[in-house]
């Protein structure tokens, strides 16, 4: 499964960009998700990793996490699941590859917690059900202190500017998604923008806002960042430098007429 082509990847995040939108009705962004009875599949293990006789096995520690997914504006992020990426300094594994394809669901109270020891890793956490999170948790493994996830309700991108988490740290990013039409520019608002770093570790999700424009942040200085809306083919820009601190803008352009 692990290819380190940029014709695979490129692949991978369109299948993956396109299972959402099907997986979400069309125009919704909401993810499939436990609560709503629509769990993502169980994701086959990449092959370089151990097998053991009942599944994949990783090195496990002593440590468990904890934390609160949020509805910012609104409340609990109940039954939101939620994604942790183990990174070593030379590896990294899916915490929900490790463990089967089950994913660590948020309670009634937005609530979660592994239910399995964490080694001693860098954490890349990540939630959007409910809405889109454009600043990713970067925790290391040991840290005791919960750890909060907020999450920008979709409805909150048709404002000019949505609001942006109180957990936002630099290095952020911000631009503006546009297509070009006979009269110029023209902002595209609703795109869907995502950020990756590494092998497709995920780092931030968040829509463009009513004048097209975008905000992600906590993020690695060198990332890949992707825009797609229905009807458009997907734009990706790669490496992007974040620590610059310059505004990155976008063009996207409509699929051709069948």
């Amino acid at each position: 499964m692990l290819n380190n082509s940029r014709a695979a990847r490129l692949g991978l995040v369109l299948a993956m960009a396109l299972a959402a939108l099907a997986g979400c009705g069309g125009d919704s962004s909401e993810d499939p998700s436990p609560a709503t009875g629509g769990a993502p599949s169980a994701a086959t293990p990449p092959s370089s990793f151990p097998v053991g006789p009942s599944g994949p096995f990783f090195p496990l520690g002593t440590h468990r996490v904890t934390g609160d997914a949020i509805l910012v504006g609104k409340g609990p992020a109940a039954g939101a699941w939620v994604s942790i990426w183990v990174q070593f300094p030379s590896s990294g594994y899916s915490y929900v590859w490790a463990h089967g394809g089950t994913y660590v669901v948020a309670d009634a109270q937005g609530h979660w917690s592994t239910w399995a020891d964490l080694p001693d890793a860098q954490l890349t956490i990540l939630t959007t059900h409910g809405g889109h999170q454009p600043c990713a948790a970067i925790i290391d493994s040991g840290s005791k202190d919960p750890v909060r996830l907020e999450v920008i309700p979709d409805e909150a991108f048709d404002t000019v500017e949505p609001p942006r988490p109180s957990i936002a740290r630099d290095p952020s990013l911000t631009g503006t998604v546009y297509e070009m039409t006979p009269e110029g520019r023209k902002p595209v608002s609703g795109a869907m923008i995502w950020i990756e770093h590494g092998f497709e570790i995920q780092t931030a999700r968040a829509l463009t806002g009513r004048e097209g424009r975008y905000y992600v942040c906590n993020l690695p200085e060198e990332v890949t960042i992707y825009a797609t809306k229905k009807g458009y083919v997907m734009a990706s820009v790669w490496p992007v430098d974040t620590s610059k601190g310059v505004p990155l803008d976008i063009e996207i352009r409509r699929e051709p007429a069948p």
